[in-house]
């Protein structure tokens, strides 16, 4: 990656891009070699991935859910017939992301073993996790949530530090 790349482009933006390209088997030896020079940040590249897939797999499922029939009549059983094919149609492009998904713990258990034992390196990637994670709920405007969680994770860091 070239210095104006960088300045252009924030590194996780950069991670990702290149751990999708990764995963595709498209990426360049500098891709690779930037990859094996930054785990953490490959490793939050492809913990959005598998975030996205799962997302893209309820999206799926809950947009077919509205469509199941309800009542009794020759046309009820016609509509059950087109939800039962769109279910099986959902069902099978869910089973492809979940072997991707798959795909992406693998890849995931060898990047962590790049990083090895160390506990701070695991507690940042941890810590980017959530900072992203609160983003995400701040932006849909679930306030609650991100107080939930904050207080959660207070909680729970103060009762670790205890022990």
């Amino acid at each position: 990656m070239s210095s104006t790349t960088f300045l252009r482009e924030l590194p996780l933006v950069t991670a990702r891009r290149y751990a999708d390209a990764e995963l595709s088997r498209k990426a360049t030896p500098d891709q690779l070699a930037w990859l094996h020079a930054h785990p953490l940040l490959w490793l939050r590249a492809l913990t959005q991935v598998r975030r996205d897939v799962e997302s893209h797999i309820a999206k799926a499922r809950a947009g077919i859910a509205h469509l199941k029939p309800v009542g009794g009549s020759t046309a009820r059983r016609e509509a059950m017939e087109a939800w039962l094919a769109a279910r099986r149609e959902v069902e099978a492009e869910s089973l492809r992301r979940l072997h991707f998904r798959r795909l992406v713990d693998k890849r995931a258990d060898e990047v962590k073993s790049l990083i090895g034992s160390n506990p701070f390196n695991l507690s940042v990637g941890d810590a980017v996790d959530i900072m992203l994670k609160l983003a995400e709920l701040a932006r849909e405007g679930d306030m609650e949530a991100v107080i939930d969680m904050a207080t959660h994770l207070a909680k729970r860091w103060a009762k670790e530090g205890q022990s």
